[in-house]
């Protein structure tokens, strides 16, 4: 029998709850998404973090988004004296749409939100020296959306402002460009 190593034990939690999420949320009722597809949307973001980016449409003006990424961060702060800051990271966020901009064959939604993160990493010689260091933030997701009528695809960028509380206080700025793909 193969033993699983500890170092792969926060990959599949966070793997298992995005799955528990998106199959809870897809159980319901919603809109369906850009372009007539589906209210589920997965994708890819690219910026910091970089990885999978999924959202689920709840109505026309409110989404949850969903991200399993890996930072590739190796900026100096509190949490870090050997400037490696890799990490695994899981955010889910609540976002709210305004309806600003009204092209013909696009839809332009600003959006807002609220949400938060857990980063996993490992590391065995910066400030924190155990195995399988957890960082948690509280996030701020601010963007614009770029939903094809005739195509079920969205294109997005956003800058996400955060505050991690765990294992201490550092704030930060994430920020990407991505698309998805509803269904």
């Amino acid at each position: 029998m193969r033993r699983s190593s500890p170092h792969t034990a926060p990959l599949r939690r966070a793997a298992a709850a995005l799955v528990l999420a998106a199959t809870f949320l897809l159980s319901g009722s919603a809109m369906a998404g850009p372009g007539g597809g589906g209210p589920f949307g997965l994708g890819l973001i690219i910026g910091e973090p970089t990885g999978l980016s999924a959202k689920y449409w709840m109505d026309k003006t409110q989404a949850i988004d969903f991200l399993l990424a890996f930072s590739f961060n190796d900026n100096n702060n509190n949490y870090n004296n050997d400037n490696n800051l890799n990490h695994l990271v899981l955010a889910a966020d609540y976002l709210y749409h305004i309806d600003v901009f009204h092209p013909r064959a696009v839809e332009l939604p600003l959006y807002v939100g609220i949400g938060g993160k857990l980063a996993f990493w490992d590391r065995g010689n910066g400030r924190y020296r155990d195995d399988g260091d957890i960082g948690i933030a509280l996030r701020v997701p601010l963007g614009i959306d770029l939903l094809l009528r005739s195509v079920p695809l969205e294109f997005f960028l956003e800058i996400v402002p955060g505050i991690y509380i765990i294992p201490g206080t550092n704030a930060e700025i994430d920020a990407g460009i991505g698309v998805r793909y509803y269904f």
